[in-house]
């Protein structure tokens, strides 16, 4: 949509309560027609949504019909702060809470439990000293080729090449295995406040 921003939502398109949203992490849902295919704007569940970002990959529960949803970054690029929240099957947003990640990562999915939220927090981590950097570099040298280190139990192991094609691309290539992670996941019962219980 021309003169709002520069949000591709380009990831994934969900159908729920009549509408159809196309979606990726780094900004509301963008509502399309569904039966032309035009473009209807951002969609912040009637003013609710006050994160200003939405998950690319949010979850229906088949026995309730509410769309759970979680977006990271929420306090503003390289934050610490995850949101999620659940919209009913009519399309309101009845619930959204936030707790602190212990560092600022990419969290490109999460897991939706009967009972439970699972955010998987890996080292695919943001820091904005790092972006500056990079991008002096880009201004000196051209695209970086490299982005983020990769550690386990804080060593370093590796960097993530993007091949100069910038740094998005790594988020949606780069499987690591469960050697090179430190896997933390952060919990909160889906009938209370958060509890992020970090485990190693």
């Amino acid at each position: 949509m021309r003169g709002k921003d520069g949000g591709v939502a380009n990831t994934n398109i969900v159908w729920h309560a009549g509408k159809l949203l196309a979606v990726e992490e780094g900004h509301e849902p963008f509502a399309i027609d569904p039966d032309t295919l035009a473009s209807q704007g951002y969609w912040n569940f009637a003013g609710a949504l006050k994160t200003g970002r939405f998950t690319a990959h949010p979850k229906m529960d088949p026995e309730t019909g509410e769309m759970v949803f979680f977006a990271y970054n929420v306090g503003g690029a390289f934050t610490t702060r995850i949101a999620y929240g659940f919209v009913d099957r009519t399309g309101r947003l009845t619930r959204l809470e936030t707790f602190e990640a212990p560092y600022s990562a990419l969290v490109h999915d999460f897991l939706v439990t009967r009972n439970y939220l699972l955010f998987p927090i890996l080292p695919l981590t943001g820091s904005l000293e790092r972006w500056v950097t990079r991008q002096e570099y880009r201004r000196r040298y051209g695209p970086p080729k490299v982005w983020t280190k990769v550690l386990s139990d804080g060593q370093y192991i590796n960097e993530l090449q993007t091949g100069g094609v910038g740094p998005t691309a790594c988020a949606s290539v780069v499987a690591l295995p469960p050697s090179t992670a430190v896997a933390l996941a952060g919990t909160a019962r889906r009938d209370r406040k958060p509890e992020p219980v970090w485990v190693p």
